[in-house]
């Protein structure tokens, strides 16, 4: 693919994979920074795509993604985009009322979440909301 020609974030992942680079990103393993080829990165990304769809999500269905900027967002972000699946970026420092809100109001049926931080906040208002995992 001609990067010329990229025109969406499928594109650009599409790209990464090709150029089969043997560091795409950095992420921390066992306390230290290690480099992610692109043949990890897109076998990350279709495992979690596999099981959004096997958690019966299609293409419009909402999933947010609470967490700081690492790796697994970008993941994340790259399996919702290849099945059509909306992503709902929220902020981490939000506070569960705000958060509880967000994810109403987009219809998330499945959240990401960062940190037992995040999971704690997340379980305090899952009864409000209309979520059906948490990943």
């Amino acid at each position: 693919m001609d990067p010329r020609n990229l025109r969406t974030v499928n594109d650009v992942f599409r790209l990464i994979v090709q150029r089969a680079a043997p560091r795409v990103m950095i992420t921390r393993r066992a306390g230290e920074w290690q480099p992610l080829s692109s043949h990890e990165l897109y076998g990350y990304v279709a495992a979690v795509a596999r099981r959004l769809e096997a958690w019966g999500l299609r293409k419009g269905d909402r999933v947010a993604i609470l967490s700081e900027n690492r790796a697994e967002w970008a993941i994340a972000d790259f399996a919702c985009l290849a099945l059509g699946v909306v992503d709902v970026p929220i902020y981490p420092t939000l506070t569960a009322e705000q958060t509880a809100y967000i994810l109403n109001d987009a219809g998330v049926r499945v959240i990401f979440v960062s940190s037992a931080e995040q999971l704690s906040k997340v379980l305090g208002i899952r009864a409000r909301t209309r979520l059906e995992q948490i990943e």
